[in-house]
């Protein structure tokens, strides 16, 4: 009989391979001197390696504290790894809401947040709740006012229910400072009725009486290493407003809860996930409380509203499924998906039930539930955790220095922060360097957005007082805007026909193909068909042709050398037939670029340019109005 093989043993008749050895290794496939043009920086300044090795994470055994903490050890009837996957009910009112949220729990969720914003008063209790068994799922509230009275009606609804608090599970979800920053008043009774939350629900410890939520954060386009940090300072100022109030640290730690935003970028969003976690556990410890477990850090999310689109909105779901893998490898405790959409109407009943099930298929057929902590031990992850980590401390430690969060935003700080990455965002995307499927990367030019209200970004909040206001935008809004004007300029100057642009090809060469390809995938994202003559003709006839086309825009396609042998002639004998027209050329030529422009040349369109400024000062030329103003719902 064979002897068994451990499998510590398993790969011992392999030699062990340091970093430096597969260093060599690519640098010799390569044939390069260093690795460094293979490095790169993400979009939040965090040094990204081709590869990595377990000595990239020698010096990160603290993260060893942080793994498998958010496993599932209360509750083994749900497995080793649980999170609630929770529905919105927007309260209307007490009946048909009711009604909603028993569909939403006969259909897959197990957690209801119920949003009464705009309920004068406190809602019926007894038909809003009737038959929602309490104990067996979590029940959550969220509004604006009348907080008090809204615990104080469910305590007794559950007081008269007989139901043990022992067994309530849920939270409250209104984020004051969340909402001063976006347009709200931040009054000091407000934290007065918090703490008095907070005594009204001691007996029950599985309620959150306090959320400190990121998503004011995300939605107006802040980075995630920012996202996380003024996160953090919220928390902060939460805690100190509170502990005035006579609610000791303790307590206020063991009952917060955090809401955050999830958006597409896989495994950052994964690293942030579980850089909060360490972070908040390290600020526990600064106050004092060093038995603080990290698991006992309660994390709900919600997806992302900054990368969902009005066009090709299928792909929502994609974004939508991207979002919860992320978010339940980094750790969640809570999923609230908002249904593909939503961005452009109100959700129909199938597209919210696929927004729940989402979560269920990761349980059961992903098998997510079955690991505590998929990400513990990978090498890349733990480094870009510990990277995470440290870019959001600092900024967290900046703003703790102008004072916290509150005097920071009021100093307009925080805005002007945000307002940078948000620029970079957006400039990033015009210029494709960002790909949003379907929106600048493979559009159907001939898909309308799923609003007709819609044509750009919403406007910036207005000043309050002496500093300005969050608010929430749309990464693919820029390019809606554009498609929106296209479309409204078609309807009303050229009774349904779109606009073309010209492409006089100039050659037959594969890299004239390929730019002819690009120029239609240019200007499609804009809702701009392109036209091309069907048979080679001799450079003057082309040129003919394309001067004398119904089209106003003319796109010179063809490789570089094709470009500075005939390209001149080109330019020169179009634009003495043609001055009305404006001319562009495909690509980036190295040579006889000022002789271009000097002819008459209008530009160049290429991998690097910024779509927005281009197609803008074509729409422009053309003559297209305004369209109406995208309205983010």
């Amino acid at each position: 009989m064979e002897e068994a093989i451990s499998p510590e043993g398993l790969f011992n008749e392999f030699d062990r391979q340091s970093k430096e050895d597969w260093v060599k290794k690519v640098q010799s496939d390569l044939k390069a001197e260093s690795l460094d043009g293979l490095i790169w920086q993400s979009a939040e300044n965090i040094e990204i390696q081709p590869f990595y090795t377990p000595e990239d994470t020698k010096d990160l055994g603290y993260i060893k504290n942080y793994q498998h903490s958010f496993a599932n050890a209360d509750d083994p009837a749900n497995g080793p790894r649980h999170w609630v996957n929770y529905e919105l009910v927007e309260v209307v009112d007490s009946k048909s809401s009711n009604k909603a949220a028993l569909d939403a729990l006969k259909t897959g969720a197990d957690g209801l947040l119920f949003d009464i914003s705009n309920l004068h008063a406190p809602p019926q209790l007894d038909i809003l709740l009737d038959q929602v068994l309490a104990e067996y799922c979590h029940v959550s509230f969220t509004s604006r006012e009348n907080i008090v009275a809204l615990i104080r009606d469910y305590i007794e609804n559950l007081t008269k229910s007989g139901v043990s608090p022992k067994n309530i599970n849920g939270f409250y979800g209104w984020d004051a400072i969340a909402a001063w920053t976006t347009g709200g008043g931040l009054e000091d009774s407000y934290f007065q009725e918090l703490a008095t939350l907070f005594d009204q629900t001691s007996s029950f410890p599985g309620f959150r009486p306090l959320t400190v939520s990121s998503h004011a954060f995300e939605n107006s386009g802040a980075g995630l290493v920012q996202e996380v940090a003024f996160t953090l300072n919220t928390a902060v100022d939460y805690i100190d407003r509170l502990t005035s109030h006579g609610i000791q640290p303790e307590q206020i730690f063991n009952r917060i809860q955090f809401s955050l935003s999830v958006g597409s970028d896989f495994f950052m969003e994964i690293a942030k996930f579980r850089a909060f976690r360490i972070l908040f556990h390290q600020i526990a410890r600064s106050y004092g409380l060093d038995g603080f477990h990290p698991g006992e850090i309660k994390i709900h999310c919600t997806s992302s509203l900054w990368n969902k689109t009005l066009l090709d909105i299928n792909n929502n779901m994609l974004r939508n499924t991207t979002e919860a893998m992320a978010a339940v490898i980094g750790g969640c405790d809570s999923i609230q998906l908002a249904p593909h959409d939503r961005s452009g109407q109100n959700p129909s009943p199938s597209s919210r039930r696929i927004a729940r099930n989402i979560s269920n298929i990761l349980k059961d057929e992903a098998y997510l539930d079955k690991t505590v902590d998929p990400a513990a031990g990978s090498y890349y992850l733990e480094t870009l955790t510990d990277g995470f980590a440290k870019a959001a401390w600092a900024v967290f430690r900046e703003v703790e220095k102008e004072g916290g969060f509150v005097r920071s935003f009021k100093l307009n700080k925080i805005q002007e922060a945000i307002k940078a990455a948000r620029e970079q965002k957006f400039s990033r995307i015009a210029k494709r360097q960002a790909i949003i499927i379907g929106v600048n990367q493979y559009p159907d030019k001939n898909e309308s957005p799923s609003v007709t209200t819609g044509n750009g970004a919403a406007e910036e909040g207005k000043e309050n007082h002496s500093y300005g206001l969050l608010t929430a935008h749309r990464a693919s809004e820029q390019f809606e805007a554009l498609k929106m004007k296209t479309l409204n300029f078609t309807q009303q100057k050229l009774d349904g026909k779109a606009p073309k642009v010209f492409i006089a090809t100039l050659g037959g060469s594969p890299i004239q193909k390929i730019r002819v390809g690009f120029i239609g995938g240019f200007f499609a994202s804009a809702g701009i068909d392109t036209q091309r003559p069907s048979t080679d003709y001799s450079l003057s006839q082309r040129t003919d042709e394309a001067a004398a086309a119904d089209e106003k825009i003319v796109v010179i396609c063809g490789s570089n050398e094709d470009y500075e042998e005939k390209a001149l002639d080109f330019v020169r004998r179009f634009k003495e037939q043609a001055p009305d027209k404006m001319l562009w050329l495909a690509g980036a030529p190295t040579k006889n670029k000022g002789d271009l422009l000097g002819a008459g040349l209008d530009g160049f369109i290429h991998i690097s340019s910024d779509v927005i400024a281009t197609v803008g000062q074509i729409q422009s030329f053309l003559g297209m109005d305004k369209g109406k103003e995208v309205k983010l719902i």
